[in-house]
């Protein structure tokens, strides 16, 4: 089976990290390109230097295949738009890749009205490039999809469908809206309000009713004792 892969670094610190100098360019990228942290221009830096470090060694050992390779690269990547000699390669600055990052790409076209807008839809997985879904700001955009760089559409939930049957019985299809537990809760408030107040009524009546039953003997008993009355 062999080894695994060793995983290399991907980015270096610099040898002087309290330079005032690169502090200040530091400040000035994260400005202009709305990094957030310095490791990402640390991590975008090292992929830099590797190309420079390339053009440099195809310079010194004039490397014809090596060179088609690595200008069909930047080509590929937007740096450049056809081949050229290669002493214009090394005139190329750190600026102009971090004009290829997705984050600067999707302020530029208009699709975020401010840089922090555009990294935000990138972290919440709402850029989709070509088919991919994308959520690395520092993401190199290769020219061929640089058209292809669109918003992830709002996706509506279906209604619930029910299926009623008529007279004939055909069943018809009827669409019903989910019912909120706000509207529960007040379909059931009145109920109980009703059943409430029903029942004080029917007590007020049984208590009208003893009233009655209990009056009629006392009349009758009042009728008797004036009849004796009048008799003597």
């Amino acid at each position: 089976m062999g080894d695994p892969k060793r995983l290399r670094r991907k980015w270096k610190r610099p040898r002087k990290i309290f330079n005032t100098a690169r502090i200040v360019a530091d400040k000035e990228l994260k400005k202009n390109y709305g990094f957030r942290r310095k490791k990402e221009i640390w991590r975008l830096d090292y992929t830099f230097k590797h190309l420079m470090r390339r053009a440099r060694k195809i310079l010194a050992t004039k490397d014809k295949k090596a060179e088609d390779i690595l200008m069909n690269k930047l080509i590929k990547m937007g740096l450049i738009t056809k081949k050229v000699p290669i002493e214009e390669v090394l005139n190329l600055n750190f600026e102009d890749l971090c004009e290829r990052r997705l984050q600067t790409i999707l302020f530029k076209k208009g699709l975020a009205n401010t840089l922090k807008q555009a990294r935000q839809f990138i972290s919440h997985k709402k850029v989709i490039v070509g088919e991919k879904m994308v959520n690395q700001p520092n993401y190199i955009v290769l020219k061929n999809e640089e058209d292809k760089i669109k918003l992830k559409e709002k996706i509506k939930k279906p209604k619930p469908v029910e299926e009623v049957k008529t007279e004939e019985g055909v069943s018809e299809v009827s669409e019903k809206e989910p019912e909120t537990n706000e509207k529960s809760e007040n379909q059931e408030a009145p109920a109980t309000e009703k059943s409430v107040e029903k029942s004080k009524e029917n007590k007020i009546e049984e208590t009208e009713k003893k009233g009655e039953t209990e009056k009629k003997p006392n009349e009758d008993v009042e009728k008797e004792s004036k009849t004796e009355e009048k008799k003597e």
